[in-house]
């Protein structure tokens, strides 16, 4: 499963779990052991889910790291609800316990943490263009603010790259969630770091604040959905 597709992966899902659903008896004959059966079907989609992972449109290349380093984030937002209602599905009519449930916790649970992970990684590229804003600060008091004005569009060149990667793989609120924790880092930075620097003349402000107005502005209409 190196290099494999996460459409070919969640389709694979599916026919499994509707497969649980076509064989699963109508009455109680056998329904136990029917769902012992079916148990271990379960766990091989949970095994086989657990190696899932996303890539780029070549497959060679993980979707969402910037880092190769970085762990491989999971795709237990595209499918946690396929796999939810087959633990229903499972669950009715049956005497059988499945561990079904804290199985699934706890991958959403690792998941959850990897994916964090990923954003904590992103937050630290954005420090990063932040902490050089630092050093342009002195070149607002002339017309000399090139500087300053490419390490925005570099930054907010790096958020319109991490919307294009996630907005069509991850569901609207994940990805929106975490493209506004990004961005509520750059905003919080102008405006109680920045904008309340002692050294700030009046004519240094208004300067700043012609650039950061548009680039705020920007940023927030990443948090659309588009095309």
């Amino acid at each position: 499963l190196e290099h494999i597709y996460v459409s070919n992966g969640i389709y694979m899902l599916m026919l499994l779990i509707r497969g649980i659903a076509v064989n699963t008896p109508a009455v109680n004959v056998g329904r136990d052991e029917m769902a012992i059966c079916i148990a271990e079907i379960v766990e091989k989609i949970i095994s086989f889910y657990k190696c899932l992972k996303y890539f780029s449109a070549d497959g060679r290349e993980d979707f969402f790291n910037h880092n190769p380093t970085v762990s491989y984030v999971d795709t237990l937002y595209a499918t946690h609800c396929l796999l939810v209602n087959s633990m229903q599905l499972l669950s009715e009519g049956s005497n059988v316990k499945f561990p079904f449930l804290e199985l699934l916790h706890d991958l959403r649970r690792k998941a959850t943490l990897k994916f964090q992970a990923y954003i904590n990684s992103c937050s630290t590229i954005v420090n990063k263009y932040l902490k050089s804003l630092e050093e342009f600060h002195g070149l607002l008091n002339n017309g000399r603010i090139k500087g300053y004005h490419t390490s925005l569009d570099l930054l907010y060149g790096e958020y319109e790259g991490w919307k294009i990667k996630w907005q069509h793989k991850l569901p609207k609120k994940i990805w929106q969630a975490a493209m506004g924790q990004l961005i509520s880092i750059s905003v919080a930075f102008f405006s109680n770091t920045i904008l309340k620097m002692d050294t700030l003349t009046s004519v240094m402000k208004k300067n700043l604040k012609n650039l950061l107005s548009p680039f705020i502005s920007k940023c927030g209409k990443l948090l659309e959905v588009s095309d």
